[in-house]
């Protein structure tokens, strides 16, 4: 079989980390299967493809398109959004029509009997493809109702695929509301097991030494704006005079990661976030890891903070693969990870004081921590591990193949 991936970056977010362990359940299970990947920048995710014998190959977006979305144009006022929608759009048109002749020729010298397009950019681009003869798959990894320009774009413009495949089943009633006559499928995300005590916990290199047993709390994620930076902040803020710096630290680990214009905080304005908080003194920020394993054994308790909700929440699975305490706000796809109080703590989202009393009953209370990790674990072991998940995958592919057949 021969299955050929689009995604529009080469950075490492989560959609991406998501996409290699697809890359890995095949490698691992069919070596012989012939598995490419096509990329609209260069980055990590490309040489990581190619360490898991996929062919990966990078075919740069346009700057235009690259840059254009929802995010962009919302963000956009007056002559900006006029900038947006009107006197460039012609020229990122022509950009996109000369990029999808590109795309087709490396396609038809490919020959895939599955194509899988891994981010909103590449559903658009694969659905203006027109007929191709391999089956298709969009991977929605996000709320299609969110993205009100792109759904209209791909409800009128595009040729449906053969399955959308939803990382949450609250993703996939999104896109059954938004999107009609094409079937969907849940398909968890799956996470790397780390054999816990393998490697020194202290990695000496992110978090440094930590001495006298301090405890740390980390948000990790990328600098999108509804990540919810500000709430964790906030939380901080409120935290600050019950737990001093002997005793709890605090840590915001990521980075922007697209290129999508006005969805992303800068390090500036974040810095200048804590600033307005009194807390820059607490807070340490340390930019994005490819290497998460070094992020998650020097954390005590991993923290997700959406303000939207989250289509899957991938940091709170990593966290839990670790043992790790997560406290989580509870909306979308998250609800169908944990089970408050029995292998996590959720808050309301977008309450920095509901998070911040959630994070000091954990900072206060070791047995209860303990059993949060046990079980949280344990919940990733059964669910979300790739054990869990190779059967649906391999699955997948060999009933749409078998049906074109």
């Amino acid at each position: 079989m021969r299955i050929l991936f689009l995604n529009p970056v080469g950075s490492l977010g989560g959609a991406e980390r998501s996409l290699l362990e697809l890359l890995a359940i095949l490698a691992e299970e069919y070596p012989e299967w012939e598995v490419g990947l096509i990329t609209g920048d260069d980055g990590p995710l490309v040489r990581a493809a190619r360490n898991l014998r996929a062919v990966a190959e990078v075919l740069p977006l346009p700057a235009g398109i690259r840059s254009l979305g929802d995010s962009g144009i919302s963000g956009a006022g007056g002559a900006g959004r006029l900038a947006v929608m009107g006197l460039s759009l012609p020229w990122k048109l022509i950009n996109l029509w000369a990029y999808i002749r590109i795309l087709r020729r490396r396609i038809d010298q490919f020959r895939p009997d599955v194509i899988h397009s891994n981010g909103f950019k590449f559903h658009v681009i694969l659905g203006l493809l027109g007929k191709v003869q391999a089956k298709t798959i969009w991977h929605a990894r996000d709320f299609v109702s969110s993205r009100r320009m792109v759904g209209k774009v791909l409800r009128n413009f595009c040729k449906m695929p053969d399955i959308v495949v939803a990382n949450s089943r609250s993703v996939a009633r999104d896109w059954d509301n938004s999107i009609s006559g094409v079937a969907k499928t849940v398909l968890y995300n799956s996470v790397p097991i780390p054999k816990l005590g393998a490697l020194p916990v202290e990695t000496g290199t992110l978090f440094g030494p930590n001495q006298g047993g301090v405890l740390r709390v980390g948000l990790v994620g990328s600098y999108a704006k509804w990540k919810g930076h500000q709430v964790f902040l906030e939380a901080v803020r409120i935290l600050n005079p019950l737990f001093p710096s002997s005793k709890v630290q605090y840590f915001v680990v990521g980075g922007p990661l697209y290129a999508t214009g006005g969805s992303q905080w800068t390090r500036a304005e974040l810095d200048n976030m804590a600033k307005s908080l009194s807390v820059s003194d607490r807070v340490v920020f340390l930019p994005h890891q490819t290497n998460v394993d070094s992020v998650y054994r020097g954390l005590d308790l991993v923290v997700h903070a959406s303000t939207k909700p989250e289509p899957f929440g991938r940091t709170i699975v990593e966290g839990m693969a670790y043992g790790k305490v997560v406290v989580a706000a509870l909306e979308g796809g998250v609800g169908e990870i944990i089970d408050d109080g029995k292998d996590a703590l959720a808050f309301r989202p977008g309450d920095p004081e509901d998070m911040a009393q959630k994070i000091a009953m954990a900072l206060r209370d070791h047995k209860l921590r303990v059993r949060l990790g046990v079980a949280g674990r344990e919940k990733v072991l059964n669910h979300f591990s790739r054990g869990a998940l190779k059967a649906k995958v391999v699955g997948l592919y060999e009933e749409l193949v078998g049906a074109r057949s």
